[in-house]
C-alpha cells in the first residue's frame, strides 16, 4: 500500500512539473531594428529543461505586420511552392529538444501564388513597419498548443 502511495505521489509530482514549462525559457533572438531590404536572421533556443513539439515545421515563418489597428499575416509561399510539383505531406510536428538551437532567415519578401497551373508567383517587399514573429509549440502531441512571439521592426 505504501509503495502505491509513493507511485501516485511520483506521477502527480512529475505531471505537475511537466505542466509548468516556463515559456520565457524559449528564447527567440534577432535584431530588434533591421535595415530595409536586408536578410534577417532569427534563432530559436529551447532552455525549458524538456522536449517540446514544434508545430508545422515545414510551413514558412509566421510573420505579422502591424497595420495600425490589427496584425496582418505576411503572405509567404511555403512547402511545395504553388502546387506545381507533387510533394509528400509535410510532417505536422517536429521535436524541439532541450538546448536545441534553430536558425531561420527571412529576406523581408512576401509572396503569393498567382497561377498554380503554371507555378507563377508574385514576390514583393513587405515594407517598413512593426512586425511580430510567432512560433507554435506543444508539450505533448495531443496537448494544448502555446505560442512564443518576438517583436521587431524594419526601418
Amino acid at each position: 500500500m505504501r509503495s502505491f502511495i509513493y507511485i501516485i505521489f511520483f506521477l502527480i509530482s512529475t505531471g505537475l512539473t511537466a505542466q509548468a514549462i516556463n515559456k520565457d525559457s524559449i528564447l527567440v533572438k534577432g535584431r530588434y531594428c533591421n535595415k530595409a531590404k536586408s536578410k534577417i536572421v532569427f534563432t530559436l533556443e529551447n532552455h525549458t529543461g524538456s522536449e517540446l513539439i514544434r508545430q508545422n515545421p515545414m510551413a514558412p515563418l509566421q510573420i505579422f505586420k502591424w497595420n495600425g489597428k490589427t496584425w496582418e499575416q505576411v503572405s509567404q509561399i511555403g512547402y511545395c511552392a504553388c502546387g506545381l510539383v507533387q510533394c509528400p505531406p509535410p510532417p505536422e510536428f517536429m521535436p524541439f529538444y532541450d538546448h536545441d538551437v534553430l536558425a531561420f532567415e527571412w529576406d523581408q519578401m512576401q509572396s503569393i501564388c498567382t497561377d498554380s497551373q503554371k507555378g507563377t508567383k508574385e514576390i514583393t517587399w513587405a515594407g517598413r513597419g512593426k512586425y511580430k514573429l510567432v512560433f507554435e509549440f506543444k508539450k505533448e502531441r495531443y496537448g494544448e498548443s502555446f505560442q512564443k512571439e518576438y517583436f521587431f521592426k524594419i526601418r
